[in-house]
Parts: C-alpha cells; structure tokens; sequence
C-alpha cells in the first residue's frame, strides 16, 4: 500500500504528534514491535470502546499501515510512517497511557517467559 507522504508531513505539524515527542523523547529510539504492540493496544482499545475505527483505519492506510493476512499484527514498509503514527497516537493519549500500556506489556511478557 502506497504512504502518502503530504499526510506524513501534516500529522508531524499536528498537536498531538508535538506532544508524542514529549512524552516519548526520541521515538526512532523504541524499538519497531514496542510501536506495533502499542499501536495493536491502541487499536483493540478503540475497537472495544466503540471509537471511530473506520477513521482510524483509513488513517494507518493512509500512512501504509495495514492490519496482515492473519489479523496478527500490522504490516508496514514505511519506518518514518511507523514511527509517525506511534509518536500521533501517544499523544493523542497522554504519558500515563503509555506507561501503562508499558507496564501491561512487561507483565504479559514475564509471565510468558
């Protein structure tokens, strides 16, 4: 699927992708499944809360992000559009939603191990 890179550049100007950059620092710095598992959390949450998920579908198409053949994931070409949609959709939220997406995440990996 093609990114669409003017909408790159306008959700990079956008206010909530100005304060995923304070909460996060420097996001190419997390590593590529940290963004995809939190981009999946923030999906299923949307999903289970009713949220607009026709809008926020078309927008990860937009920045070729695309749910894979088995529902397992995303798949992606594009790392600056990964990295743009995780840093959006962090502040979108706030800092203690990461965290605590963060924390679920290091629970759900310790009891696996």
């Amino acid at each position: 699927m093609p990114v669409n890179r003017e909408l790159i550049a306008t959700t990079k100007e956008s206010p909530e992708y100005q304060n995923g950059l304070a909460i996060l620092g420097q996001p190419e710095d997390y590593a590529e499944q940290i963004m995809l598992d939190f981009i999946g959390y923030y999906y299923v949450l949307t999903i289970r809360y009713a949220g607009n998920v026709e809008g926020l579908n078309a927008f990860m198409r937009g920045l070729g992000i695309v749910p894979n053949a088995d529902n397992s994931g995303f798949d992606y070409e594009d790392e600056e559009a990964l990295t743009t949609l995780f840093t959006y959709i962090v502040g979108r939220n706030s800092k203690e939603y990461f965290e605590e997406f963060l924390q679920k995440r290091a629970e759900l990996s310790a009891s696996e191990g």
